[in-house]
């Protein structure tokens, strides 16, 4: 039995963020911000920032809601259970990135409750993953699952209701979130092992695997960032920078998209998107 994915309604959209400093989230609205800041060159920031978000955030929902044909529209048509698997995972990463930043962009909403907010597509992944029996099937524990998820919900509780210890907490889950993607990134296979899976991963799945990696090291940046009190379009420009730079080595230097046999055309869109939103928000 599938869990229903119409839950995840709430759009929004980018990832990453580079913390530089410890001081609480900035009480200044994401308008007030950009009137400071100005932007550069002839694009007005909010737009692109907002436009952005929007593509990540529909790439995200394609993903979670039918991963093999998302998968078949960039060239992969021979995608594995496992491949299909990972890429809703992957998706599940982009929406809860997404929803963080649309509730700031879109809504101007305070940042523990975005952060807040920002964890429910992750929390209903784990939790359909469990019903679904996706460790199983992907031949590893449930305890990774179980972890997260209960991590997840305690600081959804500690954000809304403004706990002192919130913050800190989530800053720390990050981290230790960020470490386990990096792990994966580095060695997809040794990542696995860390969750249970000894069955060897394939080229395809192997490459999905850091995909998975670098988006959600994309989100766990973004977080660090906003726990930090950098504000909201300086992080997302972080974030499609980080994008651009995955994005670039795929392309020119690794070897995973000729694992995936992806359409590169597309793939030097989104680097060409990507280009355009960092050099709006950055410089």
């Amino acid at each position: 039995m599938r869990v229903s994915l119409s839950l995840i309604s709430i759009y929004a959209f980018s990832l990453l963020g580079i913390a530089s400093g410890l001081k609480k989230p900035a009480p200044a609205s994401t308008e007030a911000l950009l009137n400071i800041r100005g932007g550069a060159g002839p694009l007005d920031p909010m737009v692109v920032a907002k436009t952005g978000a929007a593509l990540v955030g529909t790439q995200g929902l394609a993903n979670v809601l039918c991963a093999e044909a998302t998968l078949s529209s960039y060239g992969l048509t021979s995608a594995s259970d496992d491949d299909i698997m990972i890429e809703e995972m992957i998706g599940f990463v982009q929406v809860s990135g997404a929803v963080t930043s649309a509730l700031l962009l879109f809504y101007d909403m305070d940042v523990n409750s975005a952060l807040a907010y920002g964890l429910v597509p992750l929390i209903i992944s784990f939790a359909a993953g469990l019903i679904n029996e996706v460790p199983k099937k992907f031949e590893s524990s449930s305890s990774g699952y179980i972890f997260w998820m209960a991590a997840d919900i305690a600081l959804m509780y500690g954000l809304f209701t403004n706990k002192s210890w919130a913050i800190d907490a989530y800053k720390g889950v990050v981290i230790l979130g960020a470490a386990s993607y990096l792990y994966t990134r580095i060695n997809p296979a040794k990542g696995s092992e860390l969750y249970g899976r000894k069955k060897p991963l394939s080229p395809s799945t192997t490459a999905i695997c850091k995909a998975l990696s670098d988006n959600g090291l994309m989100v766990m940046i973004q977080s660090f960032a906003l726990a930090s009190g950098v504000d909201t379009l300086t992080t997302i420009g972080y974030a499609w920078a980080y994008s651009f730079v995955c994005l670039a080595l795929s392309l020119f230097v690794e070897k995973d998209l000729d694992a995936l046999k992806l359409d590169r055309n597309k793939m030097l869109v989104w680097l060409a998107l990507a280009g355009v939103v960092t050099g709006t928000l950055l410089l």
